[in-house]
């Protein structure tokens, strides 16, 4: 990782050409002749910062290579996602963890850190995934019964905790990707979506202006078998 919240925008471009190349070229840079990846550079749109170290410079370069969303900021969990200056920002949604009161961002090296200082105990294990997971189903209860706007979880999936964080995202996505009216998709999918909606639509996304239903029932245990 690195901090680039002071570079340039030449800065930045300079290093998604480097990035570009490396995908271009892993084969020759690693004595695997005609080996190549299943996408190409061009097939990447999104980015998030490093150590969420955004800047006027990342801004800008994102813009004139053709990227079409950020993830870089932060923003309340109930935020729909605006679109500045040409490019969609998926923000990262600050949280309440649940059962302990602490703040964190709905990425799982923030719960380790509010969880553990970011130094893992076996005998926390447990306590740590519940309440992540219990947090995620919060943040979607309040969303699918509120104004419905889009979720922001960043993992990393990392061994965090002894695997944890990634047991949670797992067992949520069990729980809740199969509802009514819920589509589990990538950055790239909400884009398009979004970029289909009308401004009076969005609006009226924003305002919560639509039918709403009963905050759903989510057996988590039955989710599990």
């Amino acid at each position: 990782h690195f901090n680039g919240a002071a570079w340039s925008g030449g800065d930045w471009e300079q290093e998604f050409r480097a990035f570009g190349e490396i995908l271009k070229n892993v084969g020759p840079n690693n004595g695997l002749a005609g080996s190549k990846l299943a996408f190409a550079a061009s097939d990447v749109i999104g980015f998030r910062a490093p150590y969420l170290a955004k800047g006027p410079g990342l801004y800008r370069a994102l813009k004139a290579l053709g990227f079409r969303y950020d993830t870089s900021d932060v923003s309340h969990a109930a935020a729909w996602p605006e679109k500045i200056d040409g490019l969609w920002r998926f923000n990262l949604a600050m949280l309440r963890i649940q059962g302990s009161g602490r703040g964190t961002l709905s990425m799982d090296y923030n719960f380790f850190v509010a969880q553990s200082r970011a130094a893992y105990d076996p005998r926390r294990y447990e306590m740590a995934r519940e309440q992540t997971l219990q947090t995620y189903l919060h943040y979607f209860k309040s969303n699918y019964a509120g104004n419905r706007a889009p979720l922001h979880i960043g993992h990393h999936f990392m061994n965090y905790a002894g695997g944890a964080y990634n047991e949670a995202l797992k067992s949520f996505a069990r729980a809740v990707c199969g509802l009514p009216e819920v589509r589990c998709v990538t950055y790239a999918k909400l884009a398009e979506f979004m970029d289909q909606q009308n401004a009076e639509t969005l609006a009226a996304y924003r305002r919560g202006d639509f039918a709403h239903v009963a905050t759903p029932a989510l057996n988590v245990a039955q989710a599990l078998r």
